[in-house]
């Protein structure tokens, strides 16, 4: 539990005590010191008695009701910080962002490169000029959404491209759980036999928001291929 909320409600708790009891003194004084200047009044000094009871009266009421009205503000403010200060524990801790969690994943000298173990990577090939004659492999993914999805915790596609994929091992047999094994298989080495009779050697993928040199994507198949099939 964070302790700076919690001195705070404590704070306020021990000042609503004290304007408590500076209430219960003004209201006590409110009633109890016209009746003393009564008393000690005798006949030969009781107009000045009035006059004192009645300047007792009025000063006891006004304090009374400052001290009632301070009262009521001090109320208001402190349930109000009192609410903030259980807001704050109650409420969900902010998660770091997506893609700064993906960024979080690959060292800064290999911005590019497709983290897919400890301190490994396929290494990027430039793709500069080459996107317009990119090939889609789409098509050949639409069967592999569910193992794809699984493995997309980083971030989102649409924000990191590939680097939103986790392409470790262990991710890969945890996202192998989502679909049909047989299903998996055939369509991994489909994608595969696809990029290899493509005359193309770039290729394309807006499920994935990435280009690919075909080397670099025939290295990602088989890593796939090599973790997900048993």
């Amino acid at each position: 539990m964070n302790r700076l909320p919690v001195a705070v409600i404590a704070a306020l708790a021990v000042l609503n005590i004290a304007v408590g009891f500076l209430l219960v003194g003004a209201h006590a004084e409110l009633k109890d010191k016209p009746l003393v200047i009564a008393k000690t009044a005798t006949e030969k000094n009781w107009e000045d008695s009035i006059s004192q009871i009645a300047g007792a009266y009025h000063r006891a009421e006004m304090r009374e009701k400052s001290l009632m009205a301070a009262g009521i503000v001090s109320y208001a403010i402190s349930t109000g910080i009192l609410l903030l200060c259980l807001y704050s524990l109650v409420r969900p801790k902010p998660s770091t962002p997506p893609c700064l969690r993906a960024e979080a994943t690959i060292s800064s000298n290999r911005h590019n490169d497709i983290s897919i173990g400890d301190d490994q990577w396929i290494t990027f090939i430039a793709v500069d000029g080459r996107q317009p004659r990119a090939v889609s492999i789409d098509y050949s993914l639409q069967s592999l959404e569910p193992f794809l999805a699984a493995m997309e915790t980083h971030c989102v596609a649409d924000c990191c491209g590939i680097n939103a994929f986790s392409l470790w091992p262990k991710d890969i047999l945890r996202a192998r759980k989502t679909i049909d094994h047989e299903t998996l298989a055939s369509q991994l080495i489909l994608l595969r036999r696809f990029i290899e009779e493509s005359d193309s050697d770039i290729f394309v993928s807006k499920r994935l928001n990435s280009h690919f040199d075909r080397e670099v994507l025939l290295q990602l198949v088989d890593h796939l291929r090599a973790h997900s099939i048993s």
